[in-house]
């Protein structure tokens, strides 16, 4: 795991500011499965006289993960172990399951090593106020915030055939 932020802070009477920034990296226990993010947040707040004062605060980030479907582990606990996961004469290079073996075909090595399935976030969540003092302890404030993702996935499925029902035979890989 790798997680770093950097941090300033600062202002005068009249403003302040917290700018900071972080990444974070992290390879999964599984192959092929990773999650990394960076990110970005800024806040500012300033005073215009003794009554009003004003903010805004941005936080962006982006994160990138390639995660196996739900069923990787219990696929691995199924999978019959007298069945070899490499084969060299199939195309793919992966055995699983036949009809004959009367199991589950999943085979979760050839899913975490041949299957990319990446997916990549990216969040913006902003705010901003102003606030108006009336009187000594009554506050009139307004304040308005955005929240967005835009997400985009990539799935590649080569051509593999590691048996009679676990295959990907079309005549092109698959995206």
């Amino acid at each position: 795991i790798q997680d770093y932020y950097l941090n300033f802070t600062g202002g005068s009477e009249n403003l302040t500011y917290n700018i900071g920034g972080g990444y974070f990296d992290q390879q999964g226990v599984l192959a092929n499965t990773y999650f990394n993010r960076t990110s970005l947040n800024a806040n500012f707040e300033g005073r215009v006289g003794k009554r009003f004062k004003m903010g805004n605060s941005i936080i962006l980030s982006r994160s990138v993960r390639n995660e196996p479907n739900g069923s990787t582990i219990n696929g691995a606990i199924q999978m019959m172990p007298y069945l070899p996961v490499r084969d060299a004469s199939r195309q793919g290079g992966f055995r699983a399951s036949d009809f004959a073996d009367n199991a589950d075909p999943f085979q979760p090595i050839l899913e975490l090593e041949l299957i990319d399935d990446e997916r990549t976030d990216t969040k913006i969540f902003a705010t901003a106020f102003g606030q108006y003092e009336i009187i000594d302890g009554l506050n009139a404030r307004l304040a308005v915030g955005v929240e967005t993702n835009f997400s985009q996935s990539q799935f590649f499925r080569p051509l593999y055939n590691a048996g009679e029902v676990a295959f990907n035979q079309n005549d092109s890989p698959s995206f």
